[in-house]
């Protein structure tokens, strides 16, 4: 027997708010954002906390009255924001509205939050952001809004006043920062706009910034107890330039670099010291330019002896020429990457080849340098002739001078 089968197929439609809530003056307003940061040290509760202060200024145009804004900081925009540092922080269910009718406030745990104008009577407040009244449109017009951004895409509401948030955030993490202007339902739409806080790295310098009174050791060991890893060589430091003078030309130029190791030296095999020009087209520097020193440790998570320094000559420098720095130290583990552990300066090589320190011609000679430095010539003072060279030799830090040039004895 031959039997029909029926197939009913059901189609669910679900409805996408694709289209954003819209108000035209939204777009047009501009913020200039800036931002700034510091530590804290709580000696009760031995807590150092790392802030990040984001602060704006805003061009509003004329015949709009912005109800908040709404801000999202964190890694990036798919994780929950991170909360404002000792602010006014609504729930996560709330926004802020103006309105001259109290009944579209809710409580707010701070009562000094809520604003009231006199003269306008228009109260600055909290509303619910599941049955606000003022942004009902949302939902009768099926747009995207206000909600949408509050409850399903992670951002927090700030208040029309507010220009400045704080963030307690982490040393070696970026963030980004992304601040919409609003009005009732309307979010202003924005292709640009988020903020990219760099990874902040260097604890002690900030420790020292912000704790005068704290040495470099003592802010190395509060950053060693916070856990806070400190992987950048230390006080890299470029010295004094030494010149090899033959005849009265530069051959050679050397530099002495020195540096302290990382706080951080669990793991560390080693450190590379990379000297190259400035304008270098190698993403990398040549071998020939590496200077490489390594160090070993142990394999504790803090310097034991922070005054210990080590110190590289490198040789072969052109006067004038600029150089940049790169000190990278090697972690067996992969914890360190680039920028984060990189210590770098640069440095342009000056020297006076007529320095009395370099003694390149004869004490009855007088000293003339060319413009690049990179030479210099010895006139005999009256009276004498010759070369002008100390010894005739031109090498530098001679100890006995032996003078070639010649007295002319008038009879």
């Amino acid at each position: 027997m031959l039997g029909k089968y029926y197939m009913t197929i059901f189609c669910f439609v679900v409805q996408v708010h694709s289209q954003r809530c819209r108000n035209a003056l939204l777009n047009t307003v501009s913020e200039i954002v800036t931002t700034s940061n510091k530590v804290t040290f709580d000696k009760t509760t031995n807590e150092l906390d790392l802030l990040v202060t984001v602060q704006w200024n805003a061009t509003i145009p004329s015949g709009l009255e912005l109800d908040g804004y709404l801000f999202h900081m964190g890694e990036n925009t798919f994780l929950s924001s991170l909360p404002p540092y000792q602010h006014c922080n609504p729930r996560k269910t709330a926004a802020w509205v103006r309105s001259v009718n109290d009944s579209a406030c809710v409580a707010h745990p701070h009562a000094s939050c809520v604003t009231r104008n006199v003269s306008t009577g228009v109260v600055e407040c909290l509303c619910n952001i599941s049955t606000c009244a003022l942004t009902l449109n949302e939902l009768t017009s099926r747009c995207t809004g206000i909600r949408q951004f509050v409850l399903n895409r992670n951002f927090i509401s700030a208040s029309s006043a507010t220009r400045s948030l704080t963030f307690k955030v982490e040393f070696m993490k970026s963030y980004k920062f992304s601040l919409l202007p609003y009005h009732r339902e309307s979010v202003a739409f924005r292709f640009t706009g988020l903020t990219d806080i760099e990874a902040i790295t260097q604890c002690v310098e900030l420790v020292r910034r912000d704790l005068p009174e704290l040495s470099q050791i003592q802010g190395e060991e509060l950053c060693c107890g916070a856990g806070i890893a400190q992987r950048v060589p230390r006080d890299v430091t470029v010295g004094r330039f030494t010149p090899t003078i033959l005849h009265g030309d530069v051959i050679n130029l050397s530099v002495e670099i020195s540096w302290r190791p990382p706080v951080t030296q669990q793991n560390l095999l080693g450190i590379e010291i990379f000297v190259f020009p400035a304008n270098s087209m190698l993403q990398q520097p040549n071998k020939t330019d590496i200077a490489e020193f390594n160090v070993v440790r142990n394999g504790s998570s803090c310097d034991d002896n922070s005054t210990l320094t080590y110190t590289v000559n490198v040789t072969g420098l052109i006067l004038g020429e600029v150089y940049k720095v790169r000190v990278e130290p090697q972690y067996s583990s992969s914890v360190c990457t680039n920028p984060h552990c990189i210590a770098t300066t640069s440095f342009t090589p000056e020297v006076d080849v007529c320095s009395p320190e370099w003694n390149i011609c004869d004490v009855n000679a007088t000293c003339l340098s060319s413009s690049t430095n990179q030479s210099a010539t010895c006139n005999c003072t009256l009276g004498f002739e010759g070369n002008g060279l100390n010894n005739g030799s031109g090498k530098p830090l001679l100890s006995l001078y032996y003078c070639i040039c010649i007295t002319h004895m008038k009879k």
